[in-house]
């Protein structure tokens, strides 16, 4: 990759206490936090090391400025189908505050020396900005590399990762290649996209699951008698997920299921490339079992991360006795790489990485009056 230093816009540190209060007003009223000075941008154009503390971990990357033919080419490759709404609602928010207010998350093969370059870097300086999310708890540290040779030698390093994944930012990286057809009608800068490299020693994926209410119409002890059909369908004591590939835990009216798939079952998909459980779960139980159409505009179907324990779930359901909670094995990234090295992309809401970014931490002022 061929990564750019830029004038990066970020919160004053007075503010960075502030941290929801900064999301919201970076959202939606961008200029107005940069012309009051909660958010200030860099007198001069600078790469960033970006470290991120999760209860999963420390995620060490950087951010810079791509190329937006990067993701035209697909160099950078996309994992999943964008939806029209959202990008109508986020092509709506680029224009309006002519900002990206947080990078596009992506992902990447390790390159040991570009590791060691921003842990020696991270290692002997003190961060520019810290900043701790209240809701997740997660430590948010950003140093500016202002020194001109470790940016020619970070440049360098980039320059080895051929190809990259997109791990967070579909909808926002379509819609700038949107733009960019257009780029002589709109005054903003798009031919370039605020990037936050990390690569996969420094992601993973958590489950992402499906809260789905059961029709009226259809009694539980029969849907359970459905999902026998599908499933081998083990009672269980304790809440938990599932640990390993095709094998699902669910929450119906109090009680925890283990649920393997069927061989049979299986074997319907054994041409797949990859037989993803998020695939044949919205397939065989979604759409034969419950007769849901579209699995991403259904309102009887929420998606909730591995981020929420199985207790908080079984606790939320308490009260919802209609509702079934189904916790997915995770995709592995090495599912998600075969797919998309193969121009394929996974089934919407199979995939939830970590480390997450947030807006308002840091920006790129897409203005060209600003440059």
């Amino acid at each position: 990759m061929i990564v750019y230093p830029f004038r990066a816009v970020l919160p004053k540190r007075r503010f960075a206490a502030e941290a929801d209060e900064l999301a919201g007003k970076a959202k939606y009223h961008f200029a107005e936090c940069l012309h009051n000075g909660d958010l200030k941008q860099a007198a001069k154009a600078e790469i960033y090391l970006y470290e991120i503390t999760t209860a999963f971990g420390v995620h060490l990357g950087f951010v810079a400025r791509t190329d937006l033919q990067e993701f035209v080419s697909k160099n950078i490759k996309p994992h999943e189908k964008t939806l029209k709404p959202k990008e109508l609602d986020a092509r709506e928010l680029l224009l309006n505050r002519g900002s990206l207010v947080k990078p596009v998350l992506v992902c990447h093969l390790p390159n040991k020396d570009l590791t060691a370059l921003l842990e020696t870097h991270r290692d002997n300086h003190e961060p520019a900005l810290t900043i701790r999310l209240p809701e997740s708890n997660d430590l948010h540290k950003i140093w500016p590399i202002r020194n001109k040779s470790t940016i020619k030698q970070l440049q360098h390093l980039a320059g080895f990762v051929d190809h990259a994944y997109i791990a967070d930012g579909h909808h926002r990286s379509k819609v700038l290649q949107q733009l960019d057809k257009k780029s002589k009608k709109i005054d903003l800068d798009v031919e370039q996209v605020c990037s936050a490299y990390f690569d996969f020693n420094s992601v993973q994926i958590l489950d992402y699951n499906r809260m789905v209410e059961i029709d009226s119409g259809l009694r539980l002890n029969k849907f359970l008698k459905k999902l026998e059909k599908k499933f081998t369908v083990t009672p269980q004591i304790h809440a938990g997920k599932p640990n390993q590939k095709h094998q699902l835990s669910m929450f119906l009216s109090g009680q925890w299921y283990s649920l393997s798939w069927k061989p049979e079952i299986l074997k319907k998909y054994q041409k797949l490339d990859v037989i993803l459980d998020h695939q044949v779960f919205d397939k065989e139980v979604l759409t034969k079992i419950l007769h849901i159409k579209n699995v991403t505009k259904d309102r009887s179907i929420t998606y909730f991360s591995g981020e929420k324990s199985p207790l908080e779930i079984e606790q939320k359901l308490a009260v919802e006795p209609r509702k079934a909670a189904f916790f997915i094995y995770p995709v592995e990234i090495e599912q998600m790489v075969q797919l998309t090295e193969k121009d394929k992309t996974l089934p919407p809401k199979s995939t939830y990485f970590v480390p997450r970014l947030y807006n308002g931490i840091i920006c790129d002022d897409l203005r060209k009056v600003s440059s």
